[in-house]
């Protein structure tokens, strides 16, 4: 099929939405720039991500200067897929900076756009779309922690919305100590349905997700970076309970983050990963592929017997004290500690 492409492009002294779509040998059928109304110096347009309907119109967001303003709003514009003439554009103000960073579509032709807001604090803002019209159905705002900020999303075979970004316990950038966040939204009125936190809180300990998918079961996958190392989350899709958790570090002095993720026909997950040696600053790229029956059965099962027991409880009490990337450190924080083994006891079985 055709190409589609956006991000931004410099013109003029400005950075404008740029738009493309091309034929599979690289001919440019149509280019759509998007100038928005920011006055010099502010303005200051950025897509960052595409998609695409039924039809074959097409979808992008990102963030755009307000008029004489220095901070942006989200900016979600429908173009006609044939010709690349805009449809009907949305501009969604929450009185400070916003930043839209994904979109998703369902088989329905829904439009939905995640990302944040600084207004009163940094919230997750997700938006559901009439794409006929470019109204909004309904606007969800959460606010897991003190700072947050929604930078993926997708939906599962229900049509239902699950978001996930990083949700900081206290604002302190400097810290490092930033949580994943995962939240559910019901489709037709943007109710929560559940809402996760995976971290410890604990300075210097921070997690951040890099991508998600949901399988068709509804299960949901988070991957990204667990202070240096790949993760991956698995969640239950009607519930929230976290099912499973796998870190994997890079090679010696390598910091690494799980930064792309699909499922194979099967399936199973498979995570593109990126490992920099921060003496060298060499980097790595790594592919990471998990077995057909999620991750691993249970979250306390360490010798993955499917059985939660004495052989896990010994390995657990093994690596007690500091341990990080290891897999007795059931919650991530580079401590096997009382946390990991209440944890533990609560998978018991």
């Amino acid at each position: 099929g055709n190409i589609h492409l956006t991000g931004q492009s410099y013109a003029s002294n400005q950075n404008d939405y740029y738009t493309i779509k091309m034929t599979p040998d690289g001919d440019v059928l149509w280019t759509a720039r998007y100038n928005g109304p920011g006055a010099f110096l502010f303005a200051h347009d950025v897509a960052y991500d595409i998609g695409l309907d039924s039809t074959g119109d097409v979808y992008v967001t990102g963030s755009s200067n307000a008029p004489g303003s220095a901070t942006g709003d989200y900016v979600t514009i429908r173009y006609d897929g044939a010709t690349g003439a805009q449809v009907w554009l949305d501009r969604y103000s929450g009185g400070s900076n916003e930043v839209a960073y994904e979109l998703a579509i369902d088989a329905a032709d829904h439009l939905y756009v995640t990302g944040g807001s600084f207004q009163n604090g940094h919230k997750f803002v997700t938006i559901r779309y009439d794409v006929a019209t470019g109204t909004r159905d309904w606007v969800a705002i959460d606010a897991p922690a003190f700072r947050n900020i929604a930078t993926q999303i997708a939906l599962d075979a229900q049509g239902d919305v699950i978001v996930s970004g990083l949700a900081d316990p206290d604002g302190d950038e400097s810290n490092f100590n930033e949580n994943i966040a995962t939240i559910k939204h019901r489709a037709s009125d943007g109710a929560v349905l559940w809402s996760q936190s995976y971290g410890s809180n604990a300075v210097g300990t921070f997690d951040v997700p890099h991508d998600l998918v949901i399988d068709s079961a509804d299960h949901v996958f988070v991957t990204g970076e667990n202070t240096g190392v790949i993760i991956l989350l698995e969640y239950e899709g009607a519930t929230g309970a976290l099912l499973q958790l796998d870190t994997v570090p890079g090679g010696p002095n390598e910091i690494a983050a799980g930064l792309a993720m699909t499922l194979d026909p099967d399936e199973r997950p498979v995570i593109a990963a990126l490992a920099r040696n921060y003496n060298t600053e060499n980097r790595d790229y790594l592919t990471l592929a998990y077995p057909a029956q999620t991750v691993a059965s249970r979250i306390g099962d360490l010798d993955g017997d499917d059985v939660v027991g004495p052989a896990d409880l010994a390995m657990l009490l093994a690596s007690w004290g500091r341990c990080e990337a290891c897999p007795e450190d059931l919650d991530g924080d580079g401590d096997v500690d009382a946390a990991d083994l209440a944890m533990l006891l609560a998978d018991w079985g």
